[in-house]
This record gives structure tokens, C-alpha cells and sequence, in this order.
């Protein structure tokens, strides 16, 4: 989402700035230097000193008295909605706060304690900043649940929200009734006004300690273009079907090893995917044409691969942007898709994959790596011209080691051990050593290669290279 901050001269609404000083009343000791919590209890310390007698109003609040970095410094006079984590309207009423950071917020207390549930408060009666548009209180201390903030997640003026890593805790689904939900995710039709009403476009809740399932709403939610939710492990339910959530161009819900699918249907404008370490089950769903990263790592994923050989689909063919594809350490079945001309990295390893390679990679493919399978025929004559690392280890591969790999100028790691490669390494050695290579890992053990050991191979200078890279135990394997 792009989003353009233009600062506009404007003094803080003290409407506004009595919410802030709330808040920090709330989620800072008293006393505390330095960052956030210097300056919002500087601004409690100055509205208690407004409501004792005194003649006029006070005057707008201005950074120099309210928000000071050092209480012992004195600043210029710079309006606090010049800074450039929050921006103002021409009245000055707060659009955009941004407060992230360890320490910015610490607001203590269990969650359901009265210290959380006043905290809880006054976060959620950020809600009264009625013009405020962007908030950012990520890597903070909230510590208190999800549903305490509802108020603050339903105001239709917030477009994005980003509490990640904020000690939130409780259900992700706390506004549902449970009679309404299915085991899926409750019902879409409600919507989904209590968490992300259809003007938000960003919610980031990653990173927490929310639990449950995820809601249904969410999935043919009208507006959200960024939907992060990973790392809180404790998610259980996914919504099979996104395919109405029509605005959606991110969508992460990695790292929670309970999450359960299966995934039917992905957004249509979908561009960054991130569901990997979780528990989805079932096979991966056809992909959107617009998609450019694609993240299932250990996902769970059970069946034949979309566009592959068992699957339905086309391939990825008609994914012109895809460019990074992670479906390592899965249970997929069925021969490789098509695979499209903008792809830079692959893992495809430890799964149940049949077939062969295409004889032509993509011609920008960086990383290859689709070991542990079951495949077959001969490596691509074509090779992988700018490939930095190729592992087709524990496969089933026949045929001689292509030359045409050898004259990959970038190529550092190639790891074709546990094969039934066979043929002389004449072609290769000789191709290697005429040519630029970096070639610093060569792995060509369990095969049936035949005929001596070119000199050549084990006079390069590449491969003496061995304290360089001590994570490999070796560097010229032909055992």
C-alpha cells in the first residue's frame, strides 16, 4: 500500500493530546526517560498543570512543551506533528501515530489483571481521535487481550493497524458467537465491523499470542489489502475459501503449527503468500496470476501439486511475476508445473514429486532445490545459466552430468550425490576448467559414474576453499 506523508504546520489538538497522556499514564512508570514514554508523560504532567486555576486556556500543545526528548533539554519550538511518526491534520487533529519499538510501551500486568484492563482502555479510546488513520504500536508491552482494544479495531477511520509483537493475547475471533461459526472460521456474511471494518486496507496482528481460529470474515473481507497474522502460534482454524477477499495482496499466516485447512481457493490479486510452518493439509490450490512470492514451507500441504500431473490447472505458466516459490519439506504429489520464465528461486525438496526437470530452467533462476523426491531423467542440457546454487540430490536421476552446468560463471554450490547419474566427468572437468566458475561445492557421491578422475577436477584452485566454508564438511565429494 503506498501511502505519501506530507508533514503540514499544525499544533496538536488538545482533544487528542489528553488521549495520549492518558495513555501514558497507563503504559509508562512514572519517571521514565527517554523515547514514547518520556514524552506522553510529559504531556500528563502538563494537562494535570492545565486543570488547576489559572487565567486564559492554555494554548495548543506545542513538542516543545509536551513531547521535550530530554526533560532537561530544551528544544526548538518544532510542532509535535512535524515529527516524522505521526502526521497531523491542518487543525491538528492526529492522522497517523506511529510508536514502535521494545520500551516504547510497557503497559504490565497479566492479561484480565486491572493494570491490563486500564491499559486496554486507554488504547482503545485512541478510537476518539476521530480523524486518526494510521497506527503503529508494534514490538510494544500492551500485554493485555485482543478484545480489549475492539473498540480501537472497529473505528472505520483506522486503515491500517499494526500491533505486531504488542503482547496481545485471548481468541482472534472474539466477536464472533461461537453457535454462528463453523470449524472453518465463523461467517463470513456477518462481516467483519468488530475487528477490520471494509475501510481498513493493513492489519498486522503478527507475532502475538492469539489463539483460535481464524474468521471467515477475513476471507471476503471488501477492502484489506495486507492481512499479517504470523507467528501466533496458538491460530487453529483457516478459511478454506479466500477467493472473495478481492482486494487481498498480502497474506501471512506462517508459523503456527496447529493452523488446519485445507486451503480451496487463494485471493485473485493475491501477490505475497506466506502460510509456511503450519498444518493446512490437502493440496496447494490453483495459483493467481498475479502472484510474486509464494511461501508453504513445512505447511502441511497433503496431494497433487495444482498444474502438476495429478492436479487441475495450467501450471504456473501464466504466473509472469512469480519470482519465489517455497514448498520444501511437504507431502506433494504429481510432476513439476510449468514453470514460468520470471522464477528466481525454487524449493521443491522433501516431497513426493515424479517426472523430470524441463530441459530448459528459467533463464534467471538462482536457487534450485528439489532433492529428496522422486524424480527422473536427465538433468536440463540447457543447464541454469545464472544459478548460484542447484541441489538434485536423492532423486533418480540417469545420464551424464550436463557440461552446460559447468559454465554457470555463478554457480558456488551443485549437490547431484544419491543419483544413478553415469558417463565420464570429462566434458564437465574440461568445460569448468576453460571457462569462469565459482564453483566452491561439487557433491557427485553415490552415483554410477565411470572412468578416471579427470586431474583437472582436483587441481582447480575452486576447490581449495575448505576454511572459507566451514559449514560444508566437504568440498569435492566423488565417493
Amino acid at each position: 500500500m503506498a501511502v505519501v506523508h506530507v508533514a503540514a504546520p499544525a499544533s496538536l489538538d488538545p482533544r487528542d493530546g489528553a488521549l495520549l497522556a492518558e495513555l501514558g499514564r497507563r503504559c509508562c512508570a512514572p519517571g521514565t526517560v527517554g523515547g514514547w514514554c518520556d514524552r506522553l508523560n510529559a504531556a500528563s504532567a502538563l494537562l494535570a498543570n492545565a486543570g488547576r486555576p489559572s487565567p486564559p486556556p492554555p494554548p495548543p500543545l506545542r513538542l516543545d512543551r509536551l513531547f521535550p526528548t530530554r526533560p532537561t533539554t530544551p528544544l526548538p519550538p518544532t510542532e509535535f506533528c512535524s515529527w516524522p511518526e505521526v502526521l497531523c491534520s491542518r487543525n491538528g487533529s492526529l492522522l497517523k501515530l506511529s510508536m514502535p519499538g521494545p520500551g516504547s510501551l510497557s503497559c504490565g500486568g497479566s492479561p484480565g489483571s486491572p493494570t491490563a484492563a486500564a491499559a486496554g482502555a486507554a488504547v482503545a479510546a485512541l478510537a476518539n481521535a476521530t480523524r486518526l488513520a494510521w497506527l503503529d504500536l508494534s514490538a510494544t508491552g500492551l500485554g493485555f487481550r485482543l478484545e480489549a482494544a475492539a473498540p480501537l479495531l472497529a473505528a472505520p477511520s483506522l486503515l491500517i493497524v499494526e500491533l505486531a509483537a504488542a503482547g496481545l493475547t485471548g481468541p482472534l475471533a472474539f466477536g464472533e458467537d461461537d453457535d454462528d461459526s463453523g470449524a472453518a472460521g465463523g461467517s463470513a456474511a456477518a462481516g467483519c465491523d468488530w475487528l477490520s471494518p471494509p475501510s481498513r486496507a493493513v492489519l498486522v496482528l503478527s507475532g502475538n499470542a492469539l489463539t483460535g481460529r481464524v474468521p471467515d470474515c477475513l476471507a471476503a473481507h471488501p477492502g484489506l489489502q495486507e492481512l499479517q497474522l504470523g507467528g501466533n502460534a496458538g491460530l487453529q482454524g483457516l478459511p478454506r475459501d479466500w477467493s472473495r477477499a478481492s482486494s487481498l495482496r498480502l497474506l501471512d499466516v506462517s508459523s503456527a503449527r496447529s493452523l488446519a485447512g485445507p486451503l480451496a481457493a487463494l485471493p485473485p490479486g493475491l501477490r505475497h503468500l506466506n502460510m509456511s510452518l503450519a498444518a493446512l493439509g490437502g493440496g496447494l490450490p490453483r495459483l493467481p496470476p498475479s502472484l510474486m512470492s509464494l511461501d508453504m514451507l513445512a505447511a502441511g500441504l497433503s496431494g497433487p501439486m495444482a498444474g502438476g500431473g495429478e492436479g487441475e490447472g495450467g501450471g504456473w505458466s501464466g504466473c509472469t511475476n512469480l519470482t519465489y516459490v517455497d514448498l520444501g519439506s511437504n507431502d506433494l504429489r504429481g510432476s513439476l508445473p510449468a514453470l514460468p520464465s520470471s522464477l528466481l528461486v525454487l524449493y521443491l525438496d522433501s516431497n513426493r514429486l515424479r517426472g523430470g526437470l524441463p530441459d530448459e530452467l528459467p533463464p534467471g533462476l538462482l536457487v534450485l532445490n528439489v532433492s529428496a523426491n522422486g524424480l527422473s531423467g536427465q538433468l536440463p542440457r540447457g543447464g541454469a545459466p545464472g544459478a548460484r546454487y542447484m541441489d538434485v540430490s536423492r532423486n533418480s536421476f540417469t545420464g551424464p552430468l550436463p557440461a552446460s552446468l559447468a559454465a554457470a560463471a555463478q554457480l558456488i554450490y551443485l549437490n547431484a550425490s544419491d543419483n544413478a547419474l553415469t558417463g565420464g566427468l570429462g566434458s564437465f572437468a574440461a568445460r569448468l576448467r576453460t571457462g569462469a566458475n565459482s564453483l566452491q561445492v561439487l557433491d557427485l557421491s553415490h552415483n554410477s559414474l565411470s572412468g578416471t578422475l579427470p586431474p583437472s577436477l582436483s587441481q582447480l584452485a575452486v576447490f581449495s576453499v575448505q576454511s572459507a566454508l566451514p559449514s560444508f564438511p566437504r568440498v569435492l565429494d566423488m565417493s
